[in-house]
């Protein structure tokens, strides 16, 4: 990994390789994570992290925090280039356009063992999912709420590496969605 951080010590750029380092050692098994692993990974001393983070609590709260703002942005994205006044439509136009690099694969798995294993990041998500997703289904209330089952049945396929879905089949899903 190409270390960007600087001896004049740019704290966004510091935060920022911690955070993805974080990602990419967190992703199979959050729990393992070390700020020792982590330190020798980034090339950034522990204490450094530690001035950033406190603890993995922290460094997970950050990252967190950054995906939620991300999706966000790509479902507004998608509801204003669409303009779409559905939410529902929207997370599922975002779902299917998005390009999925491994560094969002490997923060939505982080996202996932979060959730599961933790009450607050399980309340965190139910509200983020409720304010964001849920919370504007339009006139057509069937149809949204369709399309929301489908945006998170291929969110957790990808997000696992279950199974793919082509292009063409995407196509056909909004085609379909859109009639």
């Amino acid at each position: 990994m190409v270390n960007q951080y600087q001896k004049k010590k740019d704290s966004k750029a510091t935060k920022q390789l911690i955070l993805d380092t974080a990602t990419d050692i967190g992703a199979s098994d959050w729990s393992s994570l070390t700020f020792q692993h982590l330190a020798d990974k980034s090339g950034i001393s522990k204490g450094g992290i530690m001035h950033h983070y406190k603890n993995r609590d922290e460094l997970l709260d950050a990252i967190v925090e950054r995906s939620l703002i991300k999706l966000k942005d790509w479902i507004l994205e998608y509801q204003n280039v669409n303009n779409l006044k559905d939410s529902g439509m929207a997370y599922l136009h975002a779902v299917l356009a998005t390009e999925k690099d491994e560094r969002y694969l490997r923060t939505m798995r982080i996202i996932v063992q979060a959730v599961l294993f933790k009450a607050q990041y399980l309340n965190l998500w139910n509200n983020w999912y409720k304010e964001n997703i849920v919370q504007e289904i339009g006139k057509s209330r069937t149809k949204s709420l369709i399309a929301i089952l489908i945006a998170d049945g291929i969110w957790y396929s990808e997000t696992f590496g279950l199974s793919a879905i082509s292009k063409e089949d995407k196509d056909e899903i909004v085609k379909y969605l859109n009639t």
